[in-house]
């Protein structure tokens, strides 16, 4: 245990633990954030999250939560040196949890073999599309061969969209496979400032995601000079850092609109920032598998604009929860924008809507009693 970092919380030892997520990373992404929503929806359950990389931003906020965080610093090593790693700590901890959450797929052959025992439950989280080439393909018939020896694994895709992608490929067909939305914490903040916008009103919009080449943050920019046509005191901010964000500001920049723009970065308090703006845009690509950020942003009451998705359909709904553009299309996205913004009504019922339907369907409780249905866990006070 020479090389685990334990961070300072509540609970005090590995025994009280009645569920162990397991995660890659601690940076600030979508399943190290729907991770601790889905701690919070289950309060009365002890958890406890083991990190096989270095301590990141989510550390803090997991450890403010009061659970043990567990740092093991061998994600980038190589297969044989990160499964030794992980078979020490497990061996160090004679009391392993029997109801694990493992957030992602990479390494998942390595993870069982070491981690895995008769009897134990294991929910897989699936957070995005499989796209199956050929590197793929063999991963995933190295997993086949641990997962026939594993009775006690589901995997938990984060939207029908995704389960149906892994569903067509080989290997996941024989596995069982239940759709499990992402939770969004609820809260009492929301956008009650539906205002009319004219060309003198200060406009402000934006999007909050990862700069990555899942979304498609180019088709925002480049709506921007239309819409700063009909409101030209319109500001748009995206939250959110990745690898393309010198690609982004250089595009602002050669379309000319960058003092229009403002790139945030991470932002630790997403509902104060949203909650000022008056309309969420959420571009992306079918890479995509929920957008948690525009249950976010419907959460708050905050009318959006979004890409015309399957996944993203399932996240905002067919019932007036959002407005869509057809994908990558600047032009749409700038008419459709300029539409919601003429009418503080339509904004309104949007707002309305979408806070309605993410109350219902992606509240952290309602989440993390369908992992402990998929784990056969019942919570107790």
């Amino acid at each position: 245990m020479t090389q685990a970092r334990k961070v300072r919380s509540k609970i005090k030892t590995p025994t009280e633990t009645s569920v162990i997520h397991f995660l890659p990373l601690a940076a600030v992404g979508g399943c190290e954030v729907s991770c601790l929503r889905l701690i919070q929806g289950a309060p009365d359950l002890k958890h406890r999250v083991v990190v096989f990389d270095e301590p990141g931003e989510m550390t803090a906020r997991w450890a403010a939560a009061g659970i043990v965080v567990e740092h093991l610093g061998c994600w980038r090593k190589n297969p044989l040196a990160f499964l030794l790693q992980i078979r020490r700590w497990s061996k160090l901890n004679a009391q392993r949890s029997d109801n694990v959450i493992f957030w992602s797929t990479a390494r998942l052959a390595i993870v069982l073999m070491a981690l895995y025992r008769k009897g134990a439950r294991w929910v897989v989280y699936l957070g995005n599309p499989l796209t199956f080439d050929r590197r793929t393909q063999l991963r995933y018939q190295i997993y086949d061969k641990f997962l026939k020896k594993c009775d006690g694994v589901t995997f938990a895709a984060c939207s029908r969209y995704v389960a149906e992608t892994h569903a067509a490929k080989p290997f996941f067909k024989f596995y069982k496979t239940e759709v499990i939305y992402n939770p969004v914490r609820m809260t009492d903040r929301q956008l009650n400032d539906f205002r009319r916008l004219d060309t003198e009103t200060p406009v402000r919009l934006g999007m909050v995601a990862r700069l990555d080449p899942i979304k498609d943050h180019d088709a925002v920019l480049r709506a921007i000079p239309r819409i700063l046509a009909r409101y030209p005191n319109a500001r748009f901010e995206f939250a959110g850092d990745g690898s393309l964000r010198s690609k982004l500001i250089e595009l602002a920049e050669r379309i000319g609109v960058n003092e229009s723009v403002r790139f945030l970065g991470e932002v630790s308090d997403v509902e104060a920032l949203i909650t000022e703006w008056d309309v969420f845009l959420y571009s992306t690509t079918a890479n995509e598998g929920l957008g948690s950020a525009l249950i976010e942003a419907q959460a708050v009451a905050l009318p959006c604009v979004v890409s015309d998705l399957p996944m993203m359909r399932e996240a905002g709904g067919d019932d007036g929860g959002c407005v869509y553009f057809r994908p990558g299309d600047a032009e749409d996205l700038a008419a459709t924008t300029i539409a919601l913004l003429a009418s503080a009504d339509r904004r309104r019922a949007l707002g309305a809507c979408g806070r309605a339907r993410a109350a219902q369907l992606f509240s952290p409780a309602q989440i993390a009693r369908r992992y402990l249905q998929a784990l056969r866990v019942e919570a107790t006070s």
